[in-house]
Parts: structure tokens; C-alpha cells; sequence
């Protein structure tokens, strides 16, 4: 199975990282932005929280996909030489189903919403003029 770059991951890293490095540059300047500084690591702070617990749901969501591909496989391997009814197999694999639907579901709207954040909190600022 050859996996696919996800580019819609890379670019919410990539934001991450540019937040970042927007933070160390506005602590290279003049002690009078670290106001300005504390609000976005507070920012940071709930993303990275948010962050988190949306991976916990997704975690959960594909250890009982797991569970129910392992009971799935069991099912099949004791039923080798015996039918199995169909909706014997559609009634075990609809849970799974829905639950790799959630998890992706979940995951997408995870990087939508770091993207969103990124652009709306940490969009780059154009300097002052002199």
C-alpha cells in the first residue's frame, strides 16, 4: 500500500511552524510586544488543546474499528467452508464503516480548522511604514 502525501496535513504543519517562527521573531523585538506575544502563546496554548483531543476521538474511533475488523476476521476465518449471509457481514461491517467515516471526518475538520485559526489569528502583518 503506497501512501499518498497528505497535503492538506502538510499545510497545517507548515502554519504551525510559521506561527512559531512569527513568535521568536516578535521576541527578538522590543520588550513592549510581549503582550502581544503572551496572547499568541495563549492562542497556541488552546489550539495545541484542541488539537489533542480531537486526535484522542480520532484514536478511539480507529481502535474500535480495529476491535470490529479483528471480531470481523475471527467470523470469517471460523466460517471458512460455511456461507456466511450477507447481512451477517453487512451488520458487522456498517459499525466499521461509520466509525473510519468518523474518523476521517474528524481528522479533516481538525486541519480545516487549524488552517482557519492560522490564517484569521496569525496572518502576516505588514511593517509600519517609517
Amino acid at each position: 500500500m503506497n501512501a499518498q502525501p497528505d497535503p492538506l496535513g502538510h499545510q497545517a504543519t507548515t502554519t504551525i511552524n510559521a506561527e512559531l517562527a512569527l513568535l521568536l521573531r516578535m521576541t527578538e523585538q522590543t520588550p513592549d510586544v510581549i503582550p502581544g506575544i503572551h496572547q499568541h502563546l495563549q492562542s497556541l496554548a488552546n489550539r495545541i488543546e484542541s488539537v489533542q483531543l480531537a486526535i484522542a476521538r480520532i484514536v478511539f474511533a480507529l481502535t474500535s474499528v480495529d476491535d470490529g475488523t479483528e471480531g470481523l476476521l475471527d467470523l470469517l476465518q471460523h466460517a471458512e467452508g460455511n456461507p456466511v449471509q450477507a447481512h451477517h457481514l453487512t451488520g458487522l461491517l456498517t459499525p466499521l464503516h461509520l466509525q473510519v467515516q468518523y474518523a476521517s471526518s474528524e481528522s479533516n475538520h481538525l486541519l480545516y480548522q487549524l488552517l482557519d485559526d492560522s490564517s484569521a489569528h496569525f496572518a502576516p502583518r505588514s511593517k509600519p511604514s517609517s
